[in-house]
């Protein structure tokens, strides 16, 4: 297979004039000035911003004057979560005062102090602060003086946790020690707050690890997280199908080699024939319940592989695009390999197309038809002028100044968990008519909030780079695909325009296109059923 990464760079090198490059070093020398402003250089690592991002909960950084300094996604989610203060956090002075306490009780060698308490902000499921020294770049500098607070048990309400414990078959101690291990407590901390022996804890993980069939704890904090997001799935309400099953997803978890864990969604009839559905950013994954009746009706199953780096699947260590498109198709084989599948139709939903095609490319025996729903793996520099302006600058971070990407990456995730997820929609769709009635549909904008909370879960850095991906250009690899390759685009798509498949189709003799009037961007969910007539036609 070609460089991907190198086809992505050569393009680029002609796309962007001096204007523009102009115009991105504005941004830079903008974000450089506020920075120095904060105290926070952009050429020194940010170790705690790092450290934040691996808990699953909402944890901040204070000082020693409870200025909060640093919030990950998780609490800037909260309510109160704009507070610029530690005592902002709580609802009451006693609470702030326990907590100040253990604050002090650091000075006195302890590793960590914990409090028990209830948020005003989560409607009393929180019931427990961790509090621990953080120290940066050896303790020098004054950083010995900082201080994390995490909020345990944030993503693991009740309903989790009984659901989690009668799946698994856990007795209640044992449930109550796996939350809090997937909340970053160590076997002391868990100890301590449970009152029990050190040792008592670790027989309770032994039973955890044989009754799940874990093989670390690395593998039970994913499969516990990955269990809290098919719980969150949106259910409105249970509604049956003719054979008394639930017309809803389910979210399953595959153990990679690399010891990994990826997250996949089955949707459809669980004995029909096999569709590998290759998700866009950050819509295209879960089908309205009428699909997948439909679906199931027609004996269609779609798999989803959930990306490295996106809804609880593990991210990737930082590699080139093309080293990352590599081991998204590979994922994607092992989870075949794992499901006993031989052969399957592909659906690339807008950039998932890029993955589809990457996969038929390199394991044309297990494809038997390709499906593309709007957007097709070629790139021409001249469509950089045709994209909304918001997208345009991304994909030229993405490509030219990596690590800002990264950082505007985190910043786009936070800035959508702090306002309406409907609004961040609506504006996405730059103006379409049929995209803006589309959001209309209570149902249809349920998924594509809970879509977005999936993206809300995403590693800054794996955004970024699917930003850049969208420049990739396969049709040199799609011509020699021995299928027909359909390839369906709304003709009211502001975001990708239909010409930049009408270009692709052009190149790719045996694409066969369809621009579906009415439809815009959002045409995954809007015209669902012209997306899986098109998979039984290929079907016959």
């Amino acid at each position: 297979m070609p460089d991907v990464g190198h086809q992505v760079e050569g393009s680029f090198a002609a796309a962007i004039n001096s204007a523009q490059m102009a115009d991105l070093a504005n941004h830079i020398e903008t974000a450089q000035r506020i920075q120095s402003q904060m105290g926070f250089h952009a050429d020194e690592p940010d170790k705690i911003d790092v450290l934040l991002g691996l808990i699953p909960n909402p944890a901040v950084v204070f000082d020693r004057d409870e200025r909060i300094l640093r919030k990950n996604v998780r609490a800037r989610a909260l309510e109160c979560g704009a507070s610029p203060n530690l005592a902002g956090l709580f609802r009451s002075t006693d609470q702030i005062t326990e907590i100040r306490k253990a604050i002090r009780t650091l000075d006195n060698g302890r590793t960590f102090a914990a409090v028990p308490l209830n948020l005003s902000c989560d409607s009393g499921v929180n019931d427990c602060a961790i509090i621990k020294r953080v120290q940066i770049n050896g303790g020098t500098g004054g950083n010995d003086r900082l201080f994390m607070l995490n909020l345990a048990h944030f993503s693991f309400d009740e309903a989790i946790r009984e659901s989690f414990k009668d799946v698994y078959r856990l007795t209640d101690a044992e449930t109550a020690v796996a939350v809090l291990l997937s909340s970053g407590t160590i076997v002391d901390e868990i100890a301590d707050l449970r009152g029990v022996s050190q040792q008592t804890v670790r027989s309770q993980i032994k039973a955890i690890k044989s009754k799940t069939h874990v093989r670390d704890l690395p593998d039970l904090v994913r499969l516990l997280c990955g269990f809290s997001l098919s719980i969150a799935m949106p259910t409105p309400q249970k509604e049956q199908t003719a054979e008394g099953r639930p017309a809803e997803p389910s979210l399953h978890v595959l153990h990679l080699p690399d010891g990994r864990s990826l997250n996949y969604l089955i949707q459809g009839d669980p004995d029909g024939r096999p569709v590998l559905l290759f998700h866009d950013l950050p819509h295209g994954l879960q089908l309205p319940r009428a699909a997948i009746r439909y679906a199931r009706r027609h004996k269609l199953k779609l798999v989803a592989p959930i990306r490295p780096g996106f809804g609880g699947s593990v991210p990737l260590p930082d590699c080139s695009d093309a080293a990352y498109l590599h081991q998204v198709v590979s994922d994607t084989f092992d989870l075949c390999e794992a499901l006993a599948i031989n052969q399957a139709k592909l659906l690339g939903v807008g950039s998932g197309a890029t993955f589809a095609t990457c996969f038929a490319a390199r394991f044309p025996d297990k494809m038997s038809g390709i499906v593309m729903v709007g957007h097709a793996p070629m790139w021409r520099p001249e469509r950089l002028d045709r994209m909304p302006a918001y997208l345009r600058l991304l994909v030229q971070l993405t490509r030219h100044m990596p690590e800002l990407a990264n950082v505007v990456a985190g910043a786009i995730l936070a800035s959508i968990s702090r306002h309406d997820h409907r609004t961040f929609a609506k504006e996405a769709c730059n103006g379409s008519p049929s995209d803006l009635q589309t959001l209309d549909d209570a149902e249809l904008t349920a998924l594509m909030d809970h879509e977005i909370k999936i993206a809300l879960k995403s590693d800054p850095r794996t955004l970024a780079r699917e930003w850049g991906l969208l420049a990739a250009d396969l049709s040199q690899q799609a011509k020699l695909l021995p299928h027909t390759m359909h390839l369906l685009h709304g003709a009211e798509d502001r975001v990708l325009v239909p010409d930049f498949s009408r270009q692709f189709a052009d190149a790719v003799p045996q694409t066969k296109l369809q621009i579906i009037n009415d439809a815009g961007h959002c045409l995954f969910h809007s015209h669902w059923q012209c997306i899986l007539d098109t998979l039984l036609i290929q079907s016959k």
